[in-house]
């Protein structure tokens, strides 16, 4: 029987020599297409290196408003992103999925004790745990 209780972000998140980001001085152009290479729905953006992800941005922000203003080569990140919310890789999975549900978000920055980057955790990453593998239109399937 699985428990829960014994099962932490660390054993579920992305670890960090993983993470796919960008720098916050990436062209939005660049951006997108990464997002869409790698069928990611978010990303994490950097200043410097990976221990310094100073927030997300997410490919639904492309979809609202004039999308030939933001998709013009001169617009960086930075009126884009969404701050991160930081936890720390011991939190159990259940503490976190309660604390996605009342905030509302999908994406979280793990981080050691030292502060520095340890991974990434979605939503999905924990829905996972539970309930086995999530196959979306992005997730590579054997073909029969």
């Amino acid at each position: 029987i699985l428990n829960l209780n014994d099962i932490f972000v660390k054993d579920v998140m992305v670890p960090q020599k993983y993470i796919v980001a960008v720098e916050e001085n990436t062209y939005l152009e660049e951006a997108i297409k990464l997002m869409n290479k790698e069928g990611l729905s978010r990303i994490p953006v950097y200043k410097n290196n990976i221990n310094d992800i100073i927030g997300f941005i997410y490919a639904k922000d492309f979809l609202i408003g004039d999308l030939e203003k933001k998709l013009s080569k001169s617009l960086n990140l930075l009126g884009l992103i969404h701050p991160p919310y930081l936890v720390s890789e011991n939190k159990r999975v259940t503490t976190l999925l309660k604390e996605f549900q009342r905030k509302k978000i999908h994406i979280a920055v793990a981080i050691k004790k030292d502060k520095k980057i340890s991974g990434v955790v979605t939503i999905e990453d924990l829905l996972e745990e539970i309930f086995g593998e999530i196959e979306d239109e992005f997730d590579k399937t054997k073909k029969l």
